[in-house]
């Protein structure tokens, strides 16, 4: 199972690795953009088999990005 963490700037550089692997860029997957909304969309992190997943939620439910990294995605997720 994921265990998921805050947003901290000591995981700049750690994150900032995983957006190399867009095909294009796009200003929500910045760290910038989500240190910064952290707080708002309590936005939380977790690294697993070379993959970086992002978890948002509000009073109700959590929210995922697709997980981004390198690798075999079944087995990040499983």
């Amino acid at each position: 199972m994921l265990q998921f963490q805050d947003v901290s700037i000591e995981d700049r550089e750690r994150i900032e690795k995983y957006f190399i692997f867009l095909e294009e860029p796009f200003c929500d997957f910045s760290f910038g953009n989500l240190f910064s909304w952290a707080v708002v969309e309590n936005t939380k992190i977790s690294f697993a088999d070379d993959f970086l997943f992002i978890r948002f939620s509000d009073d109700e439910k959590f929210y995922y990005t697709f997980p981004l990294g390198n690798g075999e995605i079944k087995n990040a997720i499983n």
